[in-house]
This record gives C-alpha cells, sequence and structure tokens, in this order.
C-alpha cells in the first residue's frame, strides 16, 4: 500500500467470516511495496471466498484505515497495545 503497510490477504473457502491481524513489526521489511518504502504495520486478512462481496468490503475497509493519515500515526506511534487499538478503531 506504501507509507510502510502492508495488507496481505488470502480467500479460504472454509471461512464465513472474515479474520484480520493487525501488527507494527519491530524492524521493517521489504514488502515490495508500490513506493520501495520497508513495511512496519501488516494488517493480515482471511476473507471468506464464498461471499466476494464481504471479501471486498473488507479489504476496503482495512485500506482505508491505513490510507488515513490520523490513524496511520497512531498505530505508527503507539506506546501500547491499548493505544494500538484505540487507533485502529477509532473513527
Amino acid at each position: 500500500m506504501g507509507d510502510g503497510t502492508a495488507i496481505p490477504h488470502a480467500r479460504l473457502a472454509a471461512l464465513r467470516e472474515p479474520i484480520g491481524f493487525v501488527v507494527r513489526l519491530r524492524k521493517a521489511i521489504d514488502f515490495e511495496a508500490i513506493d520501495g518504502r520497508p513495511v512496519s504495520l501488516v494488517c493480515l486478512l482471511l476473507l471468506p471466498a464464498g461471499n466476494a462481496t464481504l471479501a471486498s468490503e473488507t479489504l476496503a475497509k482495512a485500506s482505508r484505515r491505513f490510507r488515513d493519515p490520523v490513524a496511520l500515526k497512531g498505530l505508527q506511534n503507539a506506546v501500547s497495545n491499548a493505544a494500538f487499538h484505540q487507533a485502529f478503531v477509532t473513527r
């Protein structure tokens, strides 16, 4: 996605609802991002293969979250798990 973020995702037939994990890496990694920057924020999404609409909506919501400059700054600067969670869900 750029700006140090990535949203790897997979569609799985066994899932009925999306599952997501958001993490901030201690050390940024090369993820072949569009802007060439290393990635330190990762949102892994496991999406239901049988519901293309739900999968697309979930991916779009996560993408919008990482493009929100306030949320992105909060995730990058969070000093606790609670602050990290708050930065992701607020707004």
